[in-house]
């Protein structure tokens, strides 16, 4: 259902005249230790499946989360934005065009942390994520 619905705002912003079909479409990664307790990356389960309704490659190598920064709901939002080095390149890839996907996102530091590492490497990066209310 949210690879549906991230399909719809794509077409909804017209992403053809910006996007290749060289576009490469990335996961937010998740530290290894929660994908071993969990067993799965909800947003490569995401990612991939919008990868193959627009026919685009799939790749969730490029980033690697080093750090396990994963309880951002409960950090507060100066925590959040003192995050530094939380991802790292995992393959070499420039001039490329990234989809970005996250399941959820709160303050947006996370995809801003992701899109930063990819920005430095020459790699043009569009975010998309499911949003969630903010709570009181």
């Amino acid at each position: 259902i949210l690879s549906t619905l991230l399909l719809k705002r794509l077409y909804d912003t017209n992403f053809r005249t910006i996007l290749s079909k060289q576009s490469i479409i990335v996961p937010i990664p998740i530290h290894k230790s929660h994908k071993n307790m969990r067993g799965f990356n909800q947003s490569a389960l995401i990612a991939s499946q919008l990868s193959k309704k627009l026919d685009f490659k799939f790749d969730e190598n490029i980033l690697v989360r080093k750090k396990d920064s994963s309880h951002q709901s409960q950090a507060t939002l100066e925590e959040r934005l003192k995050l530094k080095d939380v991802f790292e390149l995992n393959k070499e890839v420039k001039n490329k065009d990234i989809i970005l996907i996250d399941d959820v996102i709160s303050t947006g530091t996370t995809i801003n942390k992701a899109a930063q590492k990819l920005k430095g490497n020459s790699i043009n990066a569009i975010a998309l994520f499911r949003g969630r209310p903010r709570y009181q």
